[in-house]
């Protein structure tokens, strides 16, 4: 409680979230399938773009629960027949930026002797505003 009082404090939400917070996956390698007749060149409206791998479910040192993310489609080979959609979880209602925060033993917490937290954000909005970030207390400080 006392926790969540001192953000409270220090976070004014311009514009609140309308609904949930759903976070996006971001897609770490991509291919495009377009169709043409031989000789053509495929056209932007001819082709569409699929995601092979999206990120980790990490924040940080946080593992995001899955029902905070939103539905996406991926591909699991190089066939455009072979997409499936991710289920999509409902996100967070009543929030405008997620804090996922721990207490574990981390690179930063080795790197920096007796730092007593670290944070950093992980997902952003269209706008390119923080939606999401880890904060972290190093244990034994």
């Amino acid at each position: 409680p006392q926790a969540l009082e001192w953000f409270q404090q220090r976070f004014t939400i311009r514009k609140p979230v309308v609904g949930s917070v759903k976070l996006r996956r971001e897609c770490q390698s991509s291919v495009r399938w377009g169709y043409a007749k031989v000789g053509e060149v495929v056209e932007e409206s001819q082709s569409f773009e699929a995601c092979l791998a999206y990120d980790s479910n990490q924040c940080g040192v946080a593992t995001v629960p899955s029902s905070h993310y939103s539905s996406q489609t991926f591909c699991a080979s190089d066939s455009p027949l072979d997409c499936q959609t991710t289920e999509h979880g409902d996100g967070v209602d009543g929030a405008d930026v997620l804090i996922y925060v721990t207490h574990v033993s981390s690179p930063t917490c080795s790197l920096i002797p007796g730092a007593p937290s670290h944070a950093e954000f992980c997902k952003v909005d269209q706008k390119g505003r923080p939606v999401a970030a880890n904060l972290n207390f190093c244990p034994g400080t």
